[in-house]
């Protein structure tokens, strides 16, 4: 990561969607991303400063479409959140 979060924001590695039902079903990303409407898991590759309860490497889970979508300069995607938008953590 190129750059470090601020204050009491931290950076995310989302966890890839199921690709595949329980039965073996597979599901194009479009079917995906409609049939998931619950808490998004991820985990934690950068904290600010400012961050008490968390550490890097921590599994958490957030809100869909919480927080900012960054790419860095590999072009992996991360989710920038508020420390206080975090639901919980495993």
């Amino acid at each position: 990561m190129a750059y470090e979060p601020l204050g009491a924001r931290v950076v995310l590695s989302v966890t890839s969607p199921i690709e595949k039902t329980s039965g073996g079903v597979l599901m194009p990303g479009v079917l995906q991303e409609s049939l998931h409407t619950g808490p998004v898991e991820a985990t934690i590759t950068a904290i600010g400063p400012d961050v008490h309860e968390l550490s890097v490497g921590d599994v958490v889970l957030l809100p869909k479409g919480a927080g900012t979508e960054v790419s860095d300069e590999d072009g992996a995607k991360h989710v920038v959140v508020l420390e206080a938008e975090i639901l919980g953590a495993f």
